[in-house]
């Protein structure tokens, strides 16, 4: 857990966390192989080409030390996501962060000649495509890890 003054909590410390604390948390970290990065506790349905506005929303919610650099995951870190999913949710519900579930997950990722973006189901199969960039889907918001 990252909380807006900068401390961080291992996720086996969290049963110790206050109501209060559990207030203060703006990511959960996911370390998967060598990619580490934060997620963000709110999940937003969105248009394609709303999600910059979404992160710059995000961003305005958390202290100024740790507001750059959201964004939306590319395809293959979405992936990642997807893969650790259930450990990645147990966090989110620790702190009542909304959870990845089996709803369509835009990622940054768009097809070669830019008309259609990669999106990601999360349900058991994990299953990625793309489509125009008109339908809401569910977005998440990531933070390198090693910026905090």
């Amino acid at each position: 857990m990252i909380f807006n003054d900068g401390s961080i909590f291992a996720a086996k410390e969290i049963k110790d966390l206050s109501d209060e604390q559990k207030e203060n948390v703006i990511a959960v970290v996911c370390i998967a192989d060598d990619t580490k990065y934060a997620i963000g506790l709110n999940l937003y349905s969105k248009k394609w080409t709303e999600m910059k506005q979404c992160s710059i929303d995000y961003s305005n919610k958390v202290a100024d030390d740790y507001s750059k650099g959201w964004i939306v995951p590319k395809i293959e870190l979405l992936q990642k996501i997807w893969e650790n999913r259930d450990v990645i949710n147990k966090s989110l519900k620790a702190v009542s962060g909304d959870t990845l579930d089996g709803k369509e997950y835009w990622s940054y990722s768009e097809t070669k000649d830019k008309s259609a973006a990669m999106y990601m189901t999360f349900d058991d199969r994990g299953h990625q495509d793309h489509t125009t960039k008109d339908h809401e889907y569910t977005v998440c918001l990531i933070r390198d890890w090693r910026k905090f």
